[in-house]
C-alpha cells in the first residue's frame, strides 16, 4: 500500500525531472508529450516526452492522474517514475504557481 507525502514546495523543488508538455498521443502502453518548459532535468532535454502506462490504463500517478490527449500538464518524475499525490498532475494555476516557486532558483 502507497502512501503520499503532503504536497509541499520544498519536496517539489527537490525533484529531479519536472516539466510542463501537453499529450500528443496515448496508445495501450505510452503517453507522449511535447514539452513546452523544462524546469529541471537530469539528461538531455528533448521536446517529446514517453511516459510508459500501466497496461490498459491512462493514470500514471498513484492518485489517478488521467491523461487527456490535448490537455497540458506538469510533470515530475523520480529515478524515471512519475510522481503522483499532487507533485504531477494537470496545469493549472495553482500547481504551475507551485512549480514556479519550487524552480525559480
Amino acid at each position: 500500500m502507497s502512501s503520499c507525502v503532503p504536497f509541499d514546495v520544498n519536496f517539489l523543488a527537490d525533484m529531479p525531472v519536472a516539466f510542463a508538455g501537453t499529450v500528443t498521443e496515448i496508445t495501450s502502453t505510452t503517453a507522449t508529450l511535447q514539452v513546452d518548459h523544462w524546469y529541471r532535468t537530469d539528461s538531455d532535454e528533448t521536446d517529446l516526452v514517453d511516459v510508459a502506462l500501466p497496461a490498459g490504463n491512462t493514470s500514471v500517478a498513484l492518485d489517478g492522474v488521467e491523461l487527456v490527449t490535448g490537455q497540458r500538464y506538469l510533470v515530475t518524475a523520480t529515478s524515471g517514475t512519475v510522481n503522483g499525490c499532487g507533485f504531477s498532475g494537470p496545469a493549472t494555476p495553482e500547481l504551475e504557481t507551485a512549480f514556479d516557486a519550487a524552480f525559480s532558483g
